[in-house]
Protein backbone atom coordinates (compact mmCIF):
# COMPACT_ATOMS: atom_id res chain seq x y z
CA UNK A 1 0.00 0.00 0.00
CA UNK A 2 3.22 2.20 0.58
CA UNK A 3 4.69 1.39 -2.41
CA UNK A 4 1.26 2.47 -4.33
CA UNK A 5 1.22 5.58 -2.42
CA UNK A 6 4.95 6.24 -3.36
CA UNK A 7 4.68 5.56 -7.04
CA UNK A 8 1.01 7.58 -7.48
CA UNK A 9 2.85 10.61 -5.48
CA UNK A 10 5.88 10.34 -7.86
CA UNK A 11 3.12 10.28 -10.81
CA UNK A 12 1.96 13.80 -9.99
CA UNK A 13 4.92 15.17 -9.48
CA UNK A 14 6.25 14.72 -13.13
CA UNK A 15 2.87 16.08 -14.42
CA UNK A 16 3.36 18.52 -12.16
CA UNK A 17 6.72 19.41 -13.73
CA UNK A 18 5.54 18.81 -17.55
CA UNK A 19 3.13 21.01 -16.78
CA UNK A 20 5.46 24.13 -15.37
CA UNK A 21 7.57 23.63 -18.51
CA UNK A 22 4.40 23.71 -20.60
CA UNK A 23 4.12 27.54 -19.26
CA UNK A 24 5.62 30.79 -20.78
CA UNK A 25 5.75 34.19 -19.21
CA UNK A 26 5.26 36.77 -22.03
CA UNK A 27 8.05 39.11 -22.40
CA UNK A 28 8.81 42.38 -24.33
CA UNK A 29 11.72 42.27 -26.56
CA UNK A 30 13.65 44.21 -28.76
CA UNK A 31 11.99 43.37 -32.52
CA UNK A 32 13.52 44.04 -36.11
CA UNK A 33 11.00 43.25 -38.71
CA UNK A 34 12.92 42.38 -41.59
CA UNK A 35 12.68 40.68 -44.91
CA UNK A 36 15.08 37.58 -45.77
CA UNK A 37 17.49 37.26 -48.82
CA UNK A 38 20.03 35.37 -50.31
CA UNK A 39 22.69 36.62 -52.91
CA UNK A 40 26.73 36.93 -53.52
CA UNK A 41 29.08 39.77 -53.06
CA UNK A 42 30.44 41.36 -56.38
CA UNK A 43 32.27 44.11 -56.89
CA UNK A 44 30.58 47.99 -57.32
CA UNK A 45 31.67 47.98 -60.75
CA UNK A 46 32.56 44.44 -62.89
CA UNK A 47 32.72 42.98 -65.73
CA UNK A 48 32.98 39.33 -67.30
CA UNK A 49 35.50 39.37 -70.43
CA UNK A 50 34.57 36.68 -72.73
CA UNK A 51 35.43 35.53 -76.42
CA UNK A 52 33.19 36.00 -79.04
CA UNK A 53 33.55 33.20 -80.85
CA UNK A 54 35.54 29.11 -80.56
CA UNK A 55 39.25 30.34 -79.68
CA UNK A 56 42.26 29.48 -78.13
CA UNK A 57 44.19 31.82 -75.74
CA UNK A 58 47.30 33.11 -77.56
CA UNK A 59 48.68 35.09 -74.48
CA UNK A 60 47.66 36.35 -70.62
CA UNK A 61 49.28 39.62 -69.85
CA UNK A 62 48.03 39.51 -66.21
CA UNK A 63 47.22 37.66 -62.74
CA UNK A 64 44.72 37.13 -60.52
CA UNK A 65 44.86 40.70 -58.21
CA UNK A 66 46.81 42.84 -60.84
CA UNK A 67 45.52 46.34 -61.33
CA UNK A 68 44.86 47.44 -64.76
CA UNK A 69 43.83 50.70 -66.29
CA UNK A 70 40.90 50.98 -69.14
CA UNK A 71 42.33 50.01 -71.76
CA UNK A 72 44.81 47.70 -70.75
CA UNK A 73 45.55 44.01 -72.64
CA UNK A 74 44.84 41.66 -70.64
CA UNK A 75 44.81 38.30 -72.87
CA UNK A 76 44.99 37.76 -76.82
CA UNK A 77 42.97 34.75 -78.54
CA UNK A 78 44.09 32.98 -81.75
CA UNK A 79 47.45 31.46 -83.42
CA UNK A 80 50.81 32.99 -84.32
CA UNK A 81 49.54 32.37 -87.52
CA UNK A 82 46.40 34.29 -87.51
CA UNK A 83 48.71 37.46 -85.95
CA UNK A 84 50.96 36.77 -88.89
CA UNK A 85 48.05 37.02 -91.31
CA UNK A 86 46.98 40.31 -89.87
CA UNK A 87 50.42 41.21 -89.83
CA UNK A 88 50.73 40.84 -94.04
CA UNK A 89 47.54 42.24 -94.79
CA UNK A 90 48.46 45.56 -92.92
CA UNK A 91 51.55 45.56 -94.89
CA UNK A 92 49.68 44.65 -98.48
CA UNK A 93 47.20 47.50 -97.75
CA UNK A 94 49.73 50.14 -96.95
CA UNK A 95 51.85 48.91 -100.19
CA UNK A 96 48.48 48.90 -102.47
CA UNK A 97 48.01 52.29 -101.05
CA UNK A 98 51.08 53.47 -101.92
CA UNK A 99 50.94 52.27 -105.40
CA UNK A 100 47.77 54.16 -106.18
CA UNK A 101 49.28 57.21 -104.65
CA UNK A 102 50.54 59.74 -106.65
CA UNK A 103 54.23 58.61 -106.25
CA UNK A 104 53.42 55.62 -107.25
CA UNK A 105 55.99 54.49 -109.78
CA UNK A 106 53.47 52.87 -112.69
CA UNK A 107 51.38 56.23 -112.56
CA UNK A 108 54.39 58.28 -112.87
CA UNK A 109 56.21 56.36 -116.15
CA UNK A 110 52.68 56.84 -117.50
CA UNK A 111 52.91 60.38 -116.55
CA UNK A 112 56.22 60.63 -118.14
CA UNK A 113 54.75 59.04 -121.37
CA UNK A 114 51.72 61.41 -121.34
CA UNK A 115 53.90 64.36 -121.19
CA UNK A 116 55.89 63.12 -124.18
CA UNK A 117 53.05 62.43 -126.35
CA UNK A 118 51.43 65.55 -125.46
CA UNK A 119 54.48 67.62 -126.54
CA UNK A 120 54.39 65.18 -129.88
CA UNK A 121 51.12 66.66 -130.37
CA UNK A 122 51.06 69.91 -129.90
CA UNK A 123 53.91 69.86 -131.95
CA UNK A 124 52.86 67.87 -134.92
CA UNK A 125 49.24 69.98 -134.52
CA UNK A 126 51.55 73.13 -134.95
CA UNK A 127 53.29 71.76 -138.11
CA UNK A 128 49.70 70.58 -140.09
CA UNK A 129 48.69 74.12 -139.53
CA UNK A 130 51.72 75.29 -141.05
CA UNK A 131 51.15 73.04 -143.79
CA UNK A 132 47.37 73.86 -144.11
CA UNK A 133 48.13 77.81 -144.72
CA UNK A 134 51.15 76.99 -146.78
CA UNK A 135 48.97 74.92 -149.20
CA UNK A 136 47.15 77.47 -151.11
CA UNK A 137 49.85 79.27 -152.21
CA UNK A 138 51.43 75.75 -153.21
CA UNK A 139 54.29 76.22 -151.37
CA UNK A 140 54.03 72.69 -150.07
CA UNK A 141 51.99 69.46 -151.79
CA UNK A 142 48.70 68.00 -151.11
CA UNK A 143 50.97 65.09 -150.42
CA UNK A 144 52.50 66.65 -148.11
CA UNK A 145 49.61 68.60 -146.16
CA UNK A 146 47.89 65.29 -146.16
CA UNK A 147 51.11 62.96 -143.99
CA UNK A 148 51.43 66.23 -141.72
CA UNK A 149 47.27 65.79 -140.63
CA UNK A 150 47.83 62.04 -140.67
CA UNK A 151 50.87 62.48 -138.49
CA UNK A 152 48.94 65.33 -136.16
CA UNK A 153 45.54 62.74 -135.82
CA UNK A 154 48.13 59.62 -134.77
CA UNK A 155 49.85 61.67 -132.33
CA UNK A 156 46.35 63.06 -130.81
CA UNK A 157 45.28 59.35 -130.67
CA UNK A 158 48.56 58.21 -129.13
CA UNK A 159 48.17 61.02 -126.28
CA UNK A 160 44.44 60.17 -125.88
CA UNK A 161 45.66 55.92 -125.85
CA UNK A 162 48.11 57.25 -123.07
CA UNK A 163 45.74 58.97 -120.73
CA UNK A 164 43.15 56.61 -121.07
CA UNK A 165 45.55 54.13 -119.91
CA UNK A 166 46.69 56.09 -117.32
CA UNK A 167 43.39 56.32 -115.45
CA UNK A 168 42.37 52.80 -116.35
CA UNK A 169 45.40 51.73 -114.19
CA UNK A 170 45.04 54.74 -111.31
CA UNK A 171 41.14 52.72 -111.43
CA UNK A 172 42.56 49.74 -110.96
CA UNK A 173 45.32 50.56 -108.17
CA UNK A 174 42.58 52.30 -105.98
CA UNK A 175 40.31 49.37 -106.32
CA UNK A 176 43.54 46.94 -105.29
CA UNK A 177 44.33 49.71 -102.24
CA UNK A 178 40.39 49.57 -101.44
CA UNK A 179 40.21 45.40 -101.32
CA UNK A 180 43.58 45.29 -99.44
CA UNK A 181 42.10 47.77 -96.78
CA UNK A 182 38.65 45.97 -96.15
CA UNK A 183 40.88 42.76 -95.97
CA UNK A 184 43.09 44.01 -93.61
CA UNK A 185 39.82 46.16 -91.70
CA UNK A 186 38.34 42.37 -91.23
CA UNK A 187 41.45 41.10 -89.98
CA UNK A 188 41.71 44.01 -87.37
CA UNK A 189 38.40 43.19 -86.32
CA UNK A 190 38.76 39.73 -85.76
CA UNK A 191 42.11 40.17 -84.54
CA UNK A 192 39.76 42.99 -82.31
CA UNK A 193 37.41 40.58 -80.91
CA UNK A 194 40.66 38.83 -79.78
CA UNK A 195 42.11 41.10 -78.44
CA UNK A 196 40.35 41.29 -74.07
CA UNK A 197 41.04 44.97 -73.35
CA UNK A 198 40.24 46.23 -69.50
CA UNK A 199 37.43 48.25 -69.63
CA UNK A 200 37.96 50.28 -66.75
CA UNK A 201 40.47 50.84 -64.30
CA UNK A 202 40.32 48.59 -61.57
CA UNK A 203 41.24 45.57 -60.40
CA UNK A 204 41.71 41.57 -61.97
CA UNK A 205 39.76 39.49 -59.58
CA UNK A 206 39.74 36.07 -61.35
CA UNK A 207 41.59 34.70 -64.50
CA UNK A 208 39.73 31.78 -65.95
CA UNK A 209 42.45 30.72 -68.29
CA UNK A 210 45.59 29.84 -68.95
CA UNK A 211 47.82 30.04 -72.39
CA UNK A 212 46.87 27.67 -74.73
CA UNK A 213 43.45 26.95 -73.31
CA UNK A 214 40.23 26.42 -75.83
CA UNK A 215 37.15 28.91 -74.63
CA UNK A 216 34.42 28.71 -76.11
CA UNK A 217 31.51 31.58 -76.35
CA UNK A 218 29.85 33.04 -73.26
CA UNK A 219 32.18 31.81 -71.36
CA UNK A 220 34.11 34.29 -68.98
CA UNK A 221 38.04 34.57 -69.35
CA UNK A 222 38.12 37.32 -66.68
CA UNK A 223 36.41 39.14 -64.25
CA UNK A 224 37.57 42.78 -63.71
CA UNK A 225 35.98 44.98 -61.16
CA UNK A 226 36.38 47.79 -59.11
CA UNK A 227 39.05 46.90 -56.12
CA UNK A 228 37.35 49.13 -53.10
CA UNK A 229 33.39 49.23 -53.35
CA UNK A 230 31.45 46.73 -53.59
CA UNK A 231 27.55 45.49 -53.71
CA UNK A 232 24.61 42.77 -52.74
CA UNK A 233 23.16 41.18 -55.70
CA UNK A 234 19.68 39.56 -53.50
CA UNK A 235 16.89 37.92 -54.52
CA UNK A 236 13.86 38.76 -52.80
CA UNK A 237 10.87 36.62 -53.19
CA UNK A 238 7.90 38.46 -54.73
CA UNK A 239 5.29 38.10 -51.98
CA UNK A 240 7.53 40.34 -50.22
CA UNK A 241 8.51 43.14 -52.60
CA UNK A 242 5.62 45.30 -51.32
CA UNK A 243 7.78 45.89 -48.32
CA UNK A 244 10.95 46.94 -50.08
CA UNK A 245 12.35 50.67 -51.32
CA UNK A 246 14.88 52.36 -52.24
CA UNK A 247 16.95 53.18 -49.23
CA UNK A 248 16.68 50.59 -46.72
CA UNK A 249 19.47 49.41 -44.32
CA UNK A 250 20.55 45.61 -44.94
CA UNK A 251 22.21 43.06 -42.50
CA UNK A 252 23.99 40.51 -44.48
CA UNK A 253 26.20 37.95 -43.25
CA UNK A 254 29.37 36.22 -45.71
CA UNK A 255 30.90 32.97 -45.14
CA UNK A 256 34.22 34.85 -44.80
CA UNK A 257 33.65 36.52 -41.90
CA UNK A 258 31.31 34.23 -40.12
CA UNK A 259 29.13 35.66 -37.87
CA UNK A 260 30.14 39.40 -38.07
CA UNK A 261 26.92 41.57 -39.35
CA UNK A 262 27.65 44.35 -42.16
CA UNK A 263 25.58 46.87 -43.01
CA UNK A 264 24.17 47.87 -46.93
CA UNK A 265 21.60 50.14 -48.44
CA UNK A 266 19.39 49.53 -51.02
CA UNK A 267 20.26 51.41 -54.20
CA UNK A 268 18.47 49.55 -56.98
CA UNK A 269 15.71 47.76 -57.60
CA UNK A 270 14.79 45.78 -60.77
CA UNK A 271 10.94 45.70 -61.34
CA UNK A 272 11.15 42.55 -63.67
CA UNK A 273 10.20 39.08 -62.18
CA UNK A 274 12.65 36.33 -62.33
CA UNK A 275 9.97 33.30 -63.25
CA UNK A 276 13.13 30.86 -62.80
CA UNK A 277 12.66 31.80 -58.63
CA UNK A 278 9.46 33.52 -58.75
CA UNK A 279 12.00 37.00 -57.59
CA UNK A 280 12.91 40.43 -57.80
CA UNK A 281 16.53 41.09 -57.65
CA UNK A 282 17.53 43.57 -55.55
CA UNK A 283 20.87 45.50 -55.23
CA UNK A 284 22.30 47.16 -52.21
CA UNK A 285 25.69 49.62 -52.26
CA UNK A 286 28.39 47.62 -48.98
CA UNK A 287 28.85 50.52 -46.60
CA UNK A 288 31.86 48.78 -45.47
CA UNK A 289 35.32 49.15 -46.11
CA UNK A 290 36.42 45.41 -45.78
CA UNK A 291 38.14 43.64 -48.49
CA UNK A 292 35.45 41.03 -49.66
CA UNK A 293 35.55 38.44 -52.23
CA UNK A 294 33.76 38.08 -55.44
CA UNK A 295 31.16 35.93 -55.74
CA UNK A 296 31.05 35.11 -51.94
CA UNK A 297 27.44 34.16 -51.12
CA UNK A 298 25.29 36.57 -48.20
CA UNK A 299 22.74 35.90 -46.10
CA UNK A 300 20.73 39.08 -45.84
CA UNK A 301 17.71 40.85 -43.65
CA UNK A 302 16.30 43.64 -45.42
CA UNK A 303 15.50 46.08 -42.52
CA UNK A 304 11.74 46.90 -42.08
CA UNK A 305 11.42 48.50 -38.75
CA UNK A 306 14.48 48.44 -36.60
CA UNK A 307 14.39 47.05 -32.57
CA UNK A 308 10.73 48.20 -31.70
CA UNK A 309 9.77 46.51 -28.54
CA UNK A 310 7.22 44.36 -28.85
CA UNK A 311 5.44 41.31 -26.57
CA UNK A 312 7.00 37.89 -27.88
CA UNK A 313 5.72 34.22 -27.49
CA UNK A 314 6.50 31.20 -29.23
CA UNK A 315 5.05 30.29 -32.33
CA UNK A 316 4.06 26.55 -30.73
CA UNK A 317 1.85 27.89 -27.98
CA UNK A 318 -0.47 29.47 -30.58
CA UNK A 319 -3.85 28.01 -31.35
CA UNK A 320 -5.64 27.67 -35.03
CA UNK A 321 -7.78 31.17 -35.19
CA UNK A 322 -4.66 33.01 -33.50
CA UNK A 323 -5.83 31.93 -29.93
CA UNK A 324 -3.66 31.15 -26.99
CA UNK A 325 -4.53 29.51 -23.72
CA UNK A 326 -3.94 32.23 -20.79
CA UNK A 327 -3.35 31.30 -17.64
CA UNK A 328 -6.20 32.21 -14.76
CA UNK A 329 -6.80 31.47 -11.24
CA UNK A 330 -9.51 29.42 -12.48
CA UNK A 331 -7.40 27.75 -14.58
CA UNK A 332 -6.14 28.18 -18.21
CA UNK A 333 -8.86 30.24 -20.32
CA UNK A 334 -8.90 30.46 -24.51
CA UNK A 335 -8.72 34.26 -25.41
CA UNK A 336 -8.45 35.73 -28.55
CA UNK A 337 -5.29 37.72 -29.34
CA UNK A 338 -4.13 40.08 -32.21
CA UNK A 339 -0.59 38.78 -33.90
CA UNK A 340 2.19 40.18 -35.83
CA UNK A 341 5.26 39.43 -37.35
CA UNK A 342 7.39 36.27 -36.80
CA UNK A 343 11.19 36.29 -36.08
CA UNK A 344 12.44 32.75 -35.63
CA UNK A 345 10.56 30.31 -33.67
CA UNK A 346 8.10 33.32 -31.76
CA UNK A 347 5.63 35.61 -33.11
CA UNK A 348 4.64 39.32 -32.18
CA UNK A 349 1.41 39.39 -30.10
CA UNK A 350 -0.05 43.20 -30.46
CA UNK A 351 -3.37 42.84 -28.63
CA UNK A 352 -4.86 40.23 -26.14
CA UNK A 353 -2.06 40.19 -24.43
CA UNK A 354 0.11 41.52 -21.41
CA UNK A 355 3.61 41.48 -20.00
CA UNK A 356 3.81 38.96 -17.33
CA UNK A 357 0.79 36.61 -18.47
CA UNK A 358 1.09 33.07 -18.63
CA UNK A 359 0.28 31.27 -21.48
CA UNK A 360 0.13 27.62 -21.55
CA UNK A 361 1.42 25.01 -24.66
CA UNK A 362 -1.28 23.22 -26.30
CA UNK A 363 -1.14 19.81 -26.37
CA UNK A 364 0.04 18.09 -29.52
CA UNK A 365 -2.56 15.70 -31.08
Amino acid sequence: MQLHTAIFAAALLLAACKRQEQAYTVQTKMLNEAVYASGSLMPAEYYFLGANDYDRVLRVNVEDGDSVQAGAVLAVLGTPGQRTLLQLSSRQAALARQHAGSASPALKELETQIALSRQEYKKDSVNAQRYLDLLPERAVSVRDAEEARLQMEASQARYLELQQQYDSRRNSLLREALQADQEAARQRQTQEGRTLESPMDGKVYKSYYKQGDAVQPGQPLFLVGSPASFRLELLVDERDMAKIQLGQEVDFQTDMYGETVFAARINKIDPVLQPETRSFKVEAEVLSSKPFLPQSSVEANIVIRRKQPVLMVPQDYLLPGDTVLLQKDKGPQRIKVQRGISSGNEIEIKQGLREGDIVIKPEQS
